[in-house]
């Protein structure tokens, strides 16, 4: 038996919400653009920007929110930098939860990659 495993299904999650929402036309390669609320206690934090993108196997999988930079060594090249970092165990909740509410929410190729 993996400890590990057993100790994260355990634990319960932090994710308070998700709000999914079909993404902006601007970005054909993003199905969807997700809220997601944080509650620790009795405070909590609403981090924007997950995406829900498609890879070339055909399954979903969730983007942390992203920033694009300049490059110190060129001006037309740019690096992308976490906005967030979360944990392992985190990371995997908040992927599980947008996933689940991208699929609830039932939003098509079409409407999500206009």
């Amino acid at each position: 038996m993996d400890h590990k495993n057993s100790a994260d299904s355990q634990l319960s999650s932090p994710v308070r919400g998700v709000t999914v929402s079909p993404a902006p036309a601007d970005k054909p390669s993003i199905l969807a653009v997700a809220q997601v609320e944080l509650g620790f206690d009795d405070h909590a934090v609403a981090i924007d920007d997950f995406r829900v993108l498609r890879n070339r196997q055909g399954e979903l999988w969730v983007s942390t929110p992203m920033r694009s930079v300049r490059s110190a060594s060129s001006s037309r090249d740019y690096q992308y930098v976490p906005v967030v970092t979360l944990s392992r165990i985190l990371k995997r909740m908040v992927e599980d939860a947008v996933l689940a509410a991208y699929e609830r929410r039932g939003i098509s190729a079409d409407e999500g990659a206009r």
